[in-house]
């Protein structure tokens, strides 16, 4: 990604969205064509169609901009009502080549490679390496997985191995998709084969394999608790039946895991913390998890990493 392009995101990502206009002008004179195109195919919702009989279109808010590259940068903050700041992140992911990426976490940095049927993550700071072994891992689906694999951060990659993720593959025979706790897999249906909803997978098999021996007494910790309880009570007494179905996913008093478990808050924290869903699944669930959850998704932040 070029310099100025950078910066020009770092300023938009850091003044108010009504300020971007003038982040744009600053920096378009010298650096930007006269003319954009924009080229994109016709959706299955056809949304593009809509948009040009009603004459709309739709950007952005700079801080989920992308790059045609797969170059980004994504920073995730929470602050209280008093302005403090509950959970702080960046993270950065850079395309050096079809086979060869650099990711960050704050002060994390790691160094992703792709040789022949290896994929070598190497954290910069601990000179730590791991390897997934694609054809096994992937369960001879790594066509179809690999591409997905491509855009994850570095620190989450290199989880898959520190918590012996033992497969991750594409198949048919799943509705969507799942983390297995007997096979210490996850299973996701093609269709359905994203960076969001791999993370969420991922937060799963984190939450069964890392805290695996603390995971019962996270989901009864009486300070994730109170907090949880807090926020899912507020967030009921504000809204009617219509807008608790959006949420319910999260804040049902009853999950097969137990009553008042946090367990897909979890897993839909470790995928926000990482990108922004925009699948059919995760897209307006995630949204309000994050506009009403704020200080839940801080605490679970924590124990993520």
């Amino acid at each position: 990604m070029k310099k100025w392009k950078r910066n020009l995101i770092k300023r938009c990502a850091k003044n108010n969205f009504l300020d971007f206009e003038n982040c744009i002008q600053s920096e378009k004179i010298f650096n930007i064509p006269k003319k954009l195109y924009k080229y994109c195919c016709f959706d299955e919702q056809k949304y593009n169609l809509k948009n040009l009989l009603n004459n709309v279109h739709y950007l952005n808010n700079p801080i989920n901009f992308n790059d045609p590259d797969g170059n980004r940068i994504f920073d995730y903050v929470i602050t209280d009502k008093s302005g403090k700041k509950l959970l702080n992140q960046s993270v950065t992911f850079e395309v050096i080549d079809e086979n060869h990426f650099v990711s960050s976490r704050n002060n994390k940095k790691f160094d992703i490679k792709i040789q022949e049927d290896n994929l070598i993550i190497k954290d910069l700071k601990t000179k730590q390496t791991r390897t997934l072994e694609l054809k096994n891992f992937t369960r001879d689906t790594k066509e179809l997985v690999l591409p997905v694999l491509k855009t994850l951060p570095g620190d989450e990659l290199f989880k898959m191995k520190e918590i012996d993720l033992k497969a991750l593959c594409a198949t048919d025979k799943i509705d969507n998709a799942a983390f297995s706790p007997a096979e210490e897999a996850i299973m996701i249906k093609p269709k359905y084969l994203d960076d969001a909803i791999l993370l969420h997978e991922l937060g799963h098999a984190k939450d069964e394999l890392m805290f695996k021996e603390i995971s019962e007494k996270m989901n009864k910790d009486p300070g994730l608790q109170e907090i949880f309880n807090e926020e899912k009570n507020t967030y009921r007494e504000h809204f009617g039946d219509s807008e608790l179905t959006k949420i319910g996913y999260f804040t049902a008093d009853y999950h097969y895991l137990g009553a008042n478990s946090v367990h897909e808050g979890i897993a839909e924290t470790n995928t926000i913390l990482s990108t922004c869903p925009k699948n059919e699944i995760q897209s307006v669930r995630s949204h309000y998890w994050q506009q009403y959850f704020p200080r839940t998704i801080a605490y679970l932040a924590g124990l993520l990493e």
